[in-house]
């Protein structure tokens, strides 16, 4: 083929930081991710991330990471049903999975109170479980008193310590 002196453009670019290896993928038009019908699904080799793209023929217009994965990424195919299938460097063939619905964290304690960690908190007398531990290089703290400790939330029960690993 002859462009007479025109390069032809990708569809898609990453940068270096983003991604070292693509690699080339398929077009998926399975039935688990309905929202991914007729886009272009491929990954990268060095990084192990999974992107989706649609083109309308003239240009992307829906571009989008899937997966970020400890997979080396070397192919994409699909299994009887039609559902997309990831070849593994290492080993293997993966499937993508949703993402188990995300569960709103609890939003970190404002008041010392709400911590649970003393009880009760004006006597400052921490609670049964919480353990004590110190850092082998002291922080820097202008002569301000601490102690450390953690405490694993719902813990009712003292964590021990054993040096003999019983």
């Amino acid at each position: 083929m002859n462009f007479r002196g025109i390069k032809p453009k990708p569809a898609i670019e990453h940068s270096h930081s983003e991604a070292h290896s693509l690699t080339g993928g398929q077009v998926y038009y399975g039935k688990e991710f309905p929202e991914l019908q007729g886009m272009y699904i491929y990954g990268d080799w060095s990084t192990g991330k999974i992107w989706a793209a649609r083109h309308d023929g003239q240009r992307v217009t829906e571009h989008r990471e899937l997966a970020d994965t400890t997979l080396r990424v070397t192919g994409f195919g699909f299994d009887s049903h039609g559902e997309l299938l990831i070849a593994d460097h290492n080993g293997g063939y993966f499937r993508l999975e949703r993402a188990p619905a995300e569960t709103r964290p609890h939003p970190f304690p404002a008041l010392l109170s709400e911590t649970g960690v003393f009880a009760p908190v004006k006597d400052h007398i921490r609670h049964a479980a919480a353990i004590p531990y110190s850092v082998n290089a002291q922080l820097w703290s202008d002569g301000a008193y601490k102690e450390r400790f953690f405490l694993l939330p719902g813990t009712d029960t003292k964590i021990g310590y054993s040096s003999d690993r019983g």
